[in-house]
């Protein structure tokens, strides 16, 4: 062999190890390349019904899915949180259906983009059956809190109608959640329709004299992620991260719920006793499905039957969901029905 096909034989074998090394070590270099991490605001209110939430947020599912999130759950309700998103202070809120209908008739820059939590005994009204209550029909001449504007109105309301009851026929005064429990106590009110953890509260303090209406499954509460559409414009990754930390987070919910329910129990103040119960009444499962658009037609209509609102004209619901981080993630868990075109 030549000195020159030596040669070239020699430089060729170099060229290929350090092509492979090179190659090699690129590779290495990108898989060791870190998240990068989105900021988001968060408004949470804290409690059962939001479970999903603040377990990705305190088993650090959030942050291993890329987002820096800026953590706010002193809010009192959905309501609140939502108006929070709605004034710019927050990106992202955790809401239910009721504020995201009453504000849809006067404004559409805001949208769900994920079902996480949903049950038919998530809010519940709870009496005195000393003071004369134990059905719904004993509901009327007597005192009922209620929390404005929210699943609390919606369901009282709700029971009330499909029981044949009209709501002239019940008192009602403005509550705090918190409230609730010392409120019925007291016998300022005689029943309180009201969301867990605080009807649960209201049970146990009451013990003996407090139980839980029978409601006959009459309305579901779904427990949604919104934001304004402008930061899904602008932040469309962070969205889809959300739904990424929620599908682990649901998952292990009905995984391991013992260990949800320890976890929870420890991040909100509650016994293990109404967190397994409160699992046995409720789905963790991401969806977006035609439930949650009937859900908030009905609960429009509603508003402006009882002049709640003076529109007459029903918001096109579909307007305010927005399907597309769920479908990427998880398309069978959008069944809502779309028009084509």
């Amino acid at each position: 062999m030549s000195i020159i096909r030596q040669l070239v034989l020699i430089f060729a074998v170099l060229a290929i190890g350090f092509g492979a090394y090179w190659a090699s070590h690129t590779k290495e270099s990108v898989q060791e390349a870190p998240e990068i991490m989105e900021k988001v605001r968060l408004a949470v209110p804290k409690g059962v019904i939001t479970a999903p939430v603040l377990l990705a947020q305190s088993r650090g599912f959030f942050a291993e899915a890329g987002l820096d999130v800026a953590w706010e759950d002193e809010y009192s309700s959905g309501k609140t949180a939502f108006e929070a998103m709605l004034r710019g202070e927050a990106d992202v809120s955790v809401v239910a259906t009721t504020p995201v209908v009453a504000n849809g008739f006067n404004r559409d820059d805001f949208f769900i983009f994920c079902t996480f939590t949903t049950s038919y005994e998530g809010v519940k009204v709870i009496a005195r059956q000393d003071l004369g209550v134990k059905t719904a029909s004993d509901l009327k001449g007597k005192t009922v809190g209620l929390v404005p504007g929210t699943i609390s109105q919606l369901f009282l309301d709700s029971l009330l109608a499909y029981n044949r009851i009209l709501p002239q026929e019940v008192n009602t005064q403005p509550i705090k959640p918190q409230n609730a429990a010392d409120l019925l106590k007291s016998g300022e009110i005689q029943a309180v329709s009201i969301w867990e953890p605080h009807a649960y509260t209201a049970l146990k303090d009451n013990p003996g004299r407090a139980v839980k209406v029978p409601s006959s499954s009459v309305y579901r509460i779904s427990i949604c992620t919104a934001s304004t559409k402008d930061f899904a414009a602008k932040s469309p990754n962070v969205l889809k991260k959300i739904v990424l930390a929620l599908k682990r987070t649901t998952g292990f919910m009905n995984d391991q719920p013992a260990q949800a329910q320890k976890e929870l129990g420890e991040l909100i103040n509650m016994d293990q006793e109404p967190l397994t119960l409160f699992w046995k009444e409720t789905s963790f499962r991401l969806s977006l499905d035609q439930v949650l658009l009937m859900t908030m037609e009905n609960e429009a209509a509603w508003m402006v039957e009882n002049r709640y609102r003076d529109d007459r004209l029903i918001p096109d619901f579909t307007r305010f969901v927005y399907c597309a981080p769920l479908e990427e993630i998880e398309p069978q868990a959008v069944t809502i029905v779309r028009q084509k075109g």
